[in-house]
């Protein structure tokens, strides 16, 4: 069992292992040590770590017995456990009191002790055309995970959207509906086309309503390939799509009852594209 684990050892496909900050942290500092530049080290502790601990201190007992005597009239009991938990860790393992001062430490002379401002946290846009809701379901998927990884996203309707200059990048998602991209969307790219070819832009697509999305990859349809040579946007995922009996409409009815209906978007699909688009802005 492995406590911790070195940045340069880490990707995306240890979110299980170390959660998707530190994954996404791994993953650009792995590509700039493969091409020989030098990146202070770093690493993140581990699952098992965390496993090891509350076993350790009997805290998984204490934990759920917190979480046992949450009742009805607590306003959010996933922040009151939340709240116990952390008080729990706490009080069980108490870092040791020193008396050696700060300038001791011998950070005095690293730049951030110098007046060097820190880099800013990135602000991202994921704005999403929809009929129904679905493609708005994922956009919110996009950006709690972004958020998750450190970064600033806010969630808009593309009707919404009339100036990107705000953002450092853009995430753009419209419905599919027989092979024709969300007008909403559409119109929002052409919108802001001067501003979102000069930061980063990724584009996806929700639809299909069946599995074929999770087994290969999808191309665009053609509406959003000329949208995305219209702003130069670096990437395009498609999600399934959803249909079920709340969806309005008769067409949605229709499919309902003919069982064509279902909610095929992945949310673990979802959020590893949202974890590789953090990475990619992590990494530049």
């Amino acid at each position: 069992m492995r406590r911790t684990a070195s940045f340069t050892e880490l990707g995306r496909g240890d979110i299980s292992r170390v959660g998707g900050k530190n994954a996404s942290l791994g993953e650009p500092t792995g590509r700039l040590t493969a091409v020989g530049l030098r990146v202070s080290p770093g690493f993140a502790t581990t699952a098992d770590a965390y496993e090891e601990l509350l076993d350790g201190h009997g805290l998984r007992t204490r934990i759920q017995e917190h979480r046992d005597r949450l009742h009805d009239g607590v306003a959010s009991p996933r922040r009151a456990a939340t709240g116990r938990t952390e008080w729990s860790l706490q009080g069980s393992v108490r870092p040791k009191r020193t008396s050696r001062r700060p300038r001791d430490s011998g950070i005095s002379n690293a730049p951030w002790s110098q007046g060097v401002p820190a880099m800013s946290t990135k602000r991202v846009l994921v704005a999403y055309g929809t009929k129904h809701g679905a493609t708005a379901g994922i956009a919110e998927q996009i950006a709690v995970t972004l958020r998750e990884d450190g970064l600033d996203a806010v969630v808009l309707p593309a009707d919404d959207v009339h100036d990107v200059r705000a953002y450092d990048a853009v995430v753009l998602g419209g419905s599919l509906y027989a092979g024709h991209w969300s007008s909403k969307a559409k119109h929002c790219a052409e919108r802001n086309a001067d501003s979102l070819r000069h930061r980063p832009v990724w584009m996806f697509s929700s639809g299909p309503l069946d599995r074929s999305a999770e087994e290969h990859d999808i191309p665009p349809v053609s509406a959003v390939a000329r949208e995305m040579q219209l702003v130069g946007a670096r990437e395009h995922m498609t999600f399934g799509g959803s249909i079920t009996a709340h969806t309005p409409g008769f067409l949605a009815k229709a499919l309902t009852r003919q069982g064509k209906g279902g909610d095929f978007r992945n949310p673990e699909r979802i959020q590893n594209w949202a974890h590789h688009i953090s990475a990619e802005l992590v990494a530049a």
